[in-house]
């Protein structure tokens, strides 16, 4: 089994029973909502716009540098009508789960809104959900077969990715029907379409796409069988009707995010595979290894977090930088370069502050009266670090910082405030620690004592999307850990919350002393 990134590729049955009609060209420009998302200029998945500022795709299309063309038919060819717009937001399903493709869903908010036209335009959200047999539009630029069920050579899988974007009428599947090609894998929250009795299949290059019934969207390509150019196992999306209250909340929301690239990813994009150019705003690359406490704490396989080491066998980090599976590693500058000095480590458990409200990831809250404090969480290695000239301890703090100190602040970041960039190298800038009444009057969220406000009130230097869980050093002594701050990052007025580490180092100790 695998996700469909790719195209819906149609196995149905003729009248006589031994033909194979596969998706064919739509109409240019008949799904007007259909998007085309690339990473680092190649395609990777469709997705659908359902405002001019909102866009929604599946929840496993989510990638680092990401950018979305509208108005498309042909992806090799320019005709007039293509628009190309940054991604200001990611909002994956917070219950989204890879292994069993639970809430593969995913909202997009544009930078800037698309341009309305007859080639450009909404799909309509249901107001119900589907029926069995109703018929349906599946559309995307995945890979197609070669092959027809029953070729001597239909084990041979000969496909083909298409330039222009391909429609196939397929209909929706009973639920009894989908769950005997699938036992115990079909949820309430997923919808199974294709052709009754043949099924259908599908190939990488689609997930993320429509499936459009009577005109209204009711379904995100999400996952099927292999292989895929051959299998008559219909396709399986997500139900679309189960999700709008979700959709609804999270398009109502604004402004406050964590800085962290799990939570709420903020990309962008300047074409194919931008140089980098620009640092951690207002800062510059780090000098190697001057960090050497500084971690990078992955989700899976996916960068997520900054932490620190504390202890050779932990690492601190910020408690909404939480996920269920975590890799760290350690010594590192670049995190695409394989470089000597690095280690890399798996954790045996996390603990999250007590009294951090984790309710507000699960929620994806960002209600403005809602308290962001203790926002601390430790992670426990499976085995102690190699202490190295690149890998060494941070010494928690022993005194309060002091009011104006110079501060650094490190991590691997956005190095742009709108349009996200990632850096190649760690980036350092120098913020200033201001009264953390600059924090209570710049910020509509809930500012506390347990909190720093760090930044720079003239030149706009920040942390931003990406350095969560990062350190805070005010003059020479580690301080705060990056929490989180406004949209866009960077701006002079505007300066960044950090947790304030001199009000845990008890609870800091008392956690690495009980489970040592």
């Amino acid at each position: 089994m695998w996700l469909l990134l790719a195209f819906v590729l149609l196995v149905s049955a003729a009248q006589d029973g031994d033909k194979v009609l596969e998706g064919e060209e739509c109409a240019p420009h008949s799904q007007p909502w259909q998007v085309a998302l690339f990473e680092r200029g190649r395609f990777n998945c469709g997705a659908f716009l359902i405002s001019p500022h909102w866009v929604l795709t599946a929840a496993h299309c989510q990638t680092r540098f990401m950018r979305v063309r509208l108005g498309e038919h042909n992806l090799r060819k320019h005709d007039g009508p293509e628009q190309v717009r940054s991604v200001s937001r990611i909002i994956p399903h917070p219950g989204y789960e890879a292994r069993t493709h639970r809430h593969d869903i995913m909202l997009l908010r544009l930078l800037h809104p698309a341009r309305l036209s007859s080639q450009v335009h909404p799909v309509a959200l249901p107001t119900r959900c589907p029926f069995t047999g109703e018929d349906c539009v599946v559309s995307g630029w995945g890979l197609l077969s070669a092959n027809k069920p029953g070729d001597s050579e239909s084990h041979k899988s000969q496909v083909r990715l298409p330039d222009t974007l391909h429609c196939a009428n397929i209909s929706i599947i009973s639920e009894a029907s989908c769950n005997k090609d699938y036992p115990g894998r079909v949820l309430p929250t997923m919808v199974c379409a294709g052709v009754e009795g043949r099924g259908t299949d599908s190939c990488e290059g689609d997930s993320g796409g429509p499936l459009v019934c009577r005109g209204a969207l009711q379904g995100i390509v999400s996952w099927g069988d292999v292989p895929c150019d051959t299998t008559t196992k219909p396709g399986v999306y997500t139900k679309v009707c189960s999700y709008l209250k979700w959709i609804r909340e999270n398009m109502k929301r604004n402004a406050m995010w964590f800085l962290t690239l799990f939570a709420a990813l903020f990309l962008g994009e300047t074409g194919a595979a931008p140089p980098i150019q620009s640092r951690i705003i207002g800062g510059s690359d780090c000098e190697k290894s001057s960090q050497p406490w500084q971690a990078a704490i992955y989700h899976y396989t996916k960068f997520q977090c900054g932490g620190i080491l504390v202890d050779p066998k932990w690492v601190l980090t910020a408690a909404h930088c939480y996920s269920d599976k975590y890799q760290v590693w350690l010594g590192r500058n670049s995190l695409d370069e394989n470089e000597p000095s690095a280690q890399h480590l798996f954790v045996h458990k996390s603990f999250p502050h007590p009294d951090f409200n984790m309710d507000l990831l699960k929620n994806n809250s960002q209600n403005l009266e809602a308290d962001y404090s203790n926002d601390l969480m430790l992670l426990q290695l499976t085995q102690p670090a190699e202490i190295t000239d690149s890998v060494k301890v941070l010494s928690l703090p022993t005194e309060e910082p002091t009011m104006g100190s110079t501060c650094l602040a490190s991590g691997w970041g956005s190095v742009e405030p709108i349009d996200f960039e990632y850096p190649e190298n760690l980036q350092c800038v120098n913020l200033k620690l201001l009264p953390i009444e600059e924090c209570i009057k710049a910020h509509a969220q809930k500012v506390t004592d347990l909190m720093l406000c760090a930044g720079d009130l003239e030149e706009g230097k920040d942390t931003c999307v990406g350095d969560s869980g990062g350190p805070l050093i005010c003059d020479g002594m580690f301080q705060g850990v990056t929490s989180w701050g406004p949209a866009p990052c960077g701006k002079p007025d505007k300066p960044g919350i950090y947790t304030k580490l001199i009000e845990f180092v008890p609870w800091i100790n008392e956690v690495i002393k009980e489970h040592s």
